[in-house]
Order: C-alpha cells, then sequence, then structure tokens
C-alpha cells in the first residue's frame, strides 16, 4: 500500500517536527521559531493531503464509504477503529498542529523582535545561514514536487475537485511563501555582518 507508506512517512516528518517545536518553545530562538512555523505549515500540508489521497484509495478499495471507514468495532471488550488512521485520527493530527502553532506564534509575539533579530544576527554565521535558506527550498520543492504529482493526477481524471481546489489553494500559498518568507530570510542573512 505505497499511499498509506506515502501518508505514514510523511505522518513521522510532521510528528519530528512537533518534537522539534517543544525544543523551539523552551529555547525561544526567533530565527528557530520563525523556521520552524514554515516547517510545521509545510508538513502539515504535505501530511494532509497524503492523508485524502490515502483516505480515498481505502474508501474506494475496502471500506466502501465515509461512515464506513470510520466505523468501529468490538476487540476484547474494548471500541477500536475498524481503520486505525481514519477521520478521527486525522482531526488530532490537526488539533496537535493547531497547538504547536500557536505555541510558536504565541512566543513569537511574547519576544522582543528587534533585540533578538540583532541577537540572532550575530550569532549566525554565514554557512548556517546557507543552510536555514537551503532548507527552506527544499522544503518548498519537495511541497511543490507533491502538488505536481496531483495535479498531474487531476489531468488524468482521478481527483476529486475538493481535493484539487484544496491543492489550488496550496499552490497559493506557497507561491506566497516563496515571495514574503524566503525573500525575508534571505534579505535577512544578506544584512547579517561579515
Amino acid at each position: 500500500m505505497a499511499k498509506e507508506r506515502d501518508m505514514l512517512e510523511s505522518w513521522r516528518d510532521l510528528d519530528t517536527t512537533f518534537e522539534l517545536c517543544d525544543r523551539a518553545i523552551t529555547r525561544k530562538k526567533i530565527s528557530e521559531i520563525k523556521r520552524l512555523i514554515s516547517s510545521l505549515d509545510t508538513g502539515w500540508y504535505k501530511f494532509n493531503g497524503n492523508f485524502k489521497i490515502y483516505r480515498a484509495d481505502v474508501i474506494k478499495r475496502l471500506a466502501k464509504s465515509e461512515s464506513e471507514f470510520n466505523n468501529t468495532k468490538l476487540e476484547n471488550g474494548l471500541e477500536v477503529p475498524e481503520y486505525e488512521y481514519n477521520d478521527s485520527w486525522r482531526k488530532k493530527q490537526f488539533e496537535l498542529f493547531g497547538e504547536k502553532r500557536d505555541a510558536l506564534q504565541d512566543i513569537l509575539d511574547e519576544l522582543d523582535v528587534d533585540d533578538q533579530s540583532k541577537n540572532d544576527s550575530v550569532i549566525v554565521d554565514v554557512g548556517q545561514a546557507s543552510l536555514e535558506v537551503k532548507n527552506e527550498i527544499d522544503s518548498i520543492d519537495v511541497a511543490i514536487n507533491r502538488i505536481d504529482t496531483e495535479i498531474n493526477t487531476v489531468a488524468d481524471g482521478k481527483m476529486a475537485t475538493g481535493l484539487a481546489t484544496e491543492f489550488k489553494e496550496n499552490m497559493a500559498r506557497l507561491s506566497s511563501m516563496i515571495n514574503q518568507d524566503l525573500k525575508s530570510l534571505v534579505h535577512a542573512r544578506l544584512a547579517m555582518p561579515d
């Protein structure tokens, strides 16, 4: 089941980002928090897209309906989901994503941006700055390639209209990310002292 494997792989990446968020919350470094907000968003959209593909595949091949996909069964006296990775599981992941993102944004709002930015620009070296820019570009490339694959699926007539609309919205968000976040990151690093 390649679709389940892709979905779980993107979920593991997102879960790792959740762990990095916890670390960043305790360290309270603006540059790290800004980078993680972007990574968190990208990770969520990738996971959510893969989940929807997995969900559609399971419903088409096995469950035959949304309600069956979300059914529960009795196992050893306990009620457990018929399919472990169902809509309730996805909703829990979304709630965790929202909690982590809100916590990062709250800390970012609390910090004095001007003073911390000066400290960060002195501490970060050119190698670190290059690595951050490269990581941002790689993250955007992965998201764009995933969406491109899905758009090709739409051309083949295999994707639902709602999912196609969501991917169009994701493309607009990625375009905005390129135009704003990446440019500001590069600009901030170019303004760094030698």
